[in-house]
């Protein structure tokens, strides 16, 4: 007898007290009952095939009156959704897998108006006439979950193809493996050779973007490579590879977050507030973690541009009319890494706050960005959101300009992570906050969701390893 679809939430044992909000940061972070209701139970255990190139299947189910009947929360099998598992799994080691029919079906049962399934590596997108009551799960059957009403969205950008030359590096670049720096050099490098300079550059785990300033070259279709070693490469031109919505000063009104003053014992997750020039008015952000340089000064990381007054701006918790707890004391350019000053006699601890669902550890260490795989659990918690956990899709690799100060390269690397779709007002207030592996090491911190997609760009730590920066607590 095949076990119906579970749900799963990531959950680690702690130590001590672990610590809690004072004050509930949005109806996210609290229990919640979900409608994910299975109607039929698979019936086999059919792993499918893996496929080289993304031509995956696409399912689609008859829409009938009873599938555009407006769903109901009601207390289900499933409560506080955030994985759910069958006995197959569509991404097994950063591969994607197709889906027989029977096992789509069984997916598209978790969703009583949905009318057609598809891949998108490594996403399984859901098209329903209507979207369901949230909270939405972040992965089902091992795979993020995008839903839709739009039968032809897809979450990421492609890019434009070419149709050049193959292009071949003498270095090794594998299908779904994780790169390292110097994959993203060497292809910098070979295609600076052919005069063709990216701004930047994203693997995908089956394919490459690269970013381009200024418009395309009139034969850039037959003179820029279409692969390279192999993989598809695409072309973006003239737009920014990283753009954030509309951003608000001020968190929505009606949304519940955390203001609460958490006196002289702060922590990661609090709420900083920097002003705004002459104004009288507030950038929220959400604070990072206590690092300390070799010579053994100790800074907390937060967002640079939460603080635009840059070096020797005031710090305040949790608002501008409140304590001043720091000053802005070094910022590590496009990275938006910052570092503040606390003020003397405030101590910070090295452990977040924890959940109903999800008790915390202090975090180990801060650790390189190439560290992940495609496809890691990943978190992180504000006073926005509370706790949130996401999936690492793929890497990003800025290059600076040569006259632009690089500190201490000129290469800023990057994740890209989804956490799930489906609210544009989703992470206000989070720029700061430090993102966390399951083992409780720290990779970096959340800074806006790229345009026109579900993406979160997320800054590495990679710069403060450079200079041997490491993490601590005051």
């Amino acid at each position: 007898m095949v076990t119906p679809p579970r749900l799963l939430n990531s959950c680690a044992p702690s130590s001590s007290s672990p610590a809690t909000r004072k004050k509930s940061a949005s109806p996210y972070s609290i229990p919640r009952f979900s409608p994910y209701k299975v109607s039929k139970p698979l019936l086999s255990n059919n792993f499918g095939h893996s496929h080289p190139l993304p031509a995956p299947p696409v399912y689609s189910l008859p829409v009938t009156s009873q599938s555009l009947k407006t769903v109901e929360c009601k207390p289900s099998l499933f409560q506080a959704t955030t994985h759910v598992k069958f006995e197959f799994n569509l991404y097994q080691d950063g591969v994607q897998i197709n889906p027989t029919k029977e096992q789509a079906n069984a997916i598209l049962d978790l969703f009583p108006t949905a009318t057609k399934l598809s891949l998108h590596n490594p996403f399984i997108i859901v098209t329903c006439k209507q979207l369901p009551p949230k909270p939405w799960p972040l992965t089902v059957a091992g795979m993020p979950l995008y839903l839709t009403t739009d039968a032809n969205t897809i979450p990421l950008k492609l890019g434009l193809g070419a149709r050049g030359p193959k292009l071949k590096i003498d270095y090794p670049i594998k299908r779904y493996e994780h790169p390292t720096l110097e994959t993203f050099k060497k292809v910098f490098e070979a295609l600076d050779e052919r005069g063709i300079h990216l701004t930047r550059l994203q693997w995908v785990g089956w394919r490459f973007l690269g970013f381009l300033s200024g418009d395309a070259p009139s034969d850039w279709k037959s003179t820029f490579p279409a692969l390279i070693n192999g993989l598809t490469m695409g072309y973006l031109f003239g737009e920014e590879a990283i753009e954030e919505k509309a951003s608000r000063i001020k968190v929505p009104s009606g949304r519940l977050y955390d203001d609460a003053v958490y006196g002289d014992n702060l922590r990661p997750g609090v709420m900083f507030a920097g002003k705004e020039g002459m104004l009288d008015s507030e950038l929220l952000t959400t604070s990072g973690v206590c690092v300390k340089s070799p010579s053994g000064k100790k800074y907390i990381t937060c967002a640079n541009h939460g603080f635009p007054d840059g070096k020797g701006a005031e710090i305040f918790h949790p608002s501008i009319h409140a304590q001043r707890v720091g000053t802005f004391a070094k910022q590590f350019w496009d990275s938006d890494v910052g570092l503040l000053e606390l003020n003397p006699g405030l101590r910070y601890d090295r452990e977040t706050f924890s959940t109903t669902e999800y008790l915390v550890k202090p975090f180990r260490k801060l650790v390189n960005a190439f560290s992940l795989r495609i496809g890691d659990t990943v978190h992180f918690n504000t006073p926005v959101n509370g706790h949130v956990e996401g999936i690492f899709l793929f890497f990003d690799v800025l290059r600076l300009p040569a006259d632009e100060p690089a500190d201490p390269t000129d290469y800023i690397t990057s994740h890209c992570m989804y956490f799930g779709n489906g609210s544009d007002t989703l992470f206000d207030g989070c720029c700061g906050g430090p993102v966390w592996t399951d083992d409780f090491d720290v990779v970096g911190q959340f800074r806006c969701m790229m345009k026109d997609e579900a993406v979160a760009y997320c800054p590495s730590f990679n710069p403060l390893l450079a200079l041997n920066y490491e993490l601590s607590e005051i």
